[in-house]
């Protein structure tokens, strides 16, 4: 008989539904990391990274991530692309070589640190230049989710992120530019 009061839901019950929930978010795609794991993202051909999402675990103390993609703008053809080497800092920033967009990124999470060194693809189009740059302002809260979305006119040519020890955690800002053809004096 029911007395239309809830019951207390057991707490391995919680946790098989929480399991479930990020076994199905993996299995679709959508993070491109477990907890603690290694990821490694790259943009298709022709394509720039246009979208950085993140969410934190105390319990984990991690980041998973999603990233997302869009075409080069005025349709380049980024393809002459490197790997940076494994950045990892309180203070960790990368920025693209000159004229070079963001368009990969590679993490490693160490356990001694509770951090993730952190690598970068950027690739070049020899058409097309990068100008008026900024830096964006930290885009999340410690612990919060990080969402951003490079403006449409835009590129990411770089990341910068500031790691608190006592929070185990980052705050993450970008670097954007315009991304125009070269003009004929500039070849």
């Amino acid at each position: 008989m029911s007395l239309g009061v809830p019951l207390p839901v057991p707490m391995h019950a919680l946790a098989v539904a929480l399991a479930l929930t990020a076994v199905l978010a993996t299995a679709e795609g959508s993070y491109v990391n477990n907890w603690q794991g290694p990821f490694q993202f790259r943009c298709p051909s022709n394509q720039v990274l246009s979208s950085f999402y993140s969410i934190f675990s105390g319990a984990f103390l991690d980041r998973r991530w999603m990233f997302a993609c869009r075409p080069a703008p005025l349709s380049a053809r980024p393809t002459t692309c490197q790997w940076s080497e494994t950045v990892s800092s309180r203070v960790m920033s990368h920025v693209c070589a000159e004229n070079q967009v963001l368009v990969g990124v590679r993490g490693e999470y160490d356990t001694q640190t509770n951090d993730r060194g952190l690598r970068f693809e950027c690739c070049e189009d020899a058409d097309f230049t990068v100008s008026a740059c900024q830096w964006t302002d930290y885009r999340n809260v410690w612990e919060g989710v990080l969402d951003y979305t490079v403006p449409a006119s835009m590129v990411v040519v770089g990341t910068s992120s500031l790691y608190s020890e006592q929070l185990e955690d980052r705050r993450h800002r970008f670097r954007i530019c315009s991304y125009e053809r070269r003009t004929e004096t500039e070849n």
